[in-house]
């Protein structure tokens, strides 16, 4: 696919995390509220971490680095934004909550990368 559809979804990604960190007062109602909520931060960071690695496309070095530095400064950006919404604060835990949902990202895919390309051969 041409990078240019896996940038497209990068920003749209970024576009959604940034608007659920707007919503003041997230909350599921339910009585595991607090787990679920740190199971979707990793998955919305796992999400544009994979979404980084694809559009990037260069070499396998180039696209965990990219993925894991743009994702992670994202991921303070995120943290930071949320401190200026009303009932929700930014927290440093949170980040590396998501940075681990950019790692997991990061090793499946080169994982299934290396898989794939074993196959070929």
């Amino acid at each position: 696919m041409r990078k240019s559809f896996w940038w497209v979804g990068v920003f749209l990604w970024a576009g959604i995390i940034w608007y659920w960190s707007s919503v003041p007062h997230l909350s599921s109602g339910f009585e595991y509220d607090f787990w679920l909520r740190k199971a979707a931060h990793m998955s919305e960071f796992f999400g544009l971490a994979a979404l980084l690695f694809l559009a990037v496309g260069a070499s396998r070095l180039r696209q965990i680095a990219a993925g894991l530095w743009l994702a992670v400064v994202y991921a303070g950006f995120d943290e930071a934004h949320q401190t200026l919404v009303a009932g929700r604060n930014g927290s440093w835990p949170d980040v590396a909550i998501d940075a681990a949902g950019v790692l997991l990202a990061l090793l499946v895919l080169v994982i299934c990368k290396r898989r794939r390309a074993r196959k070929v051969i």
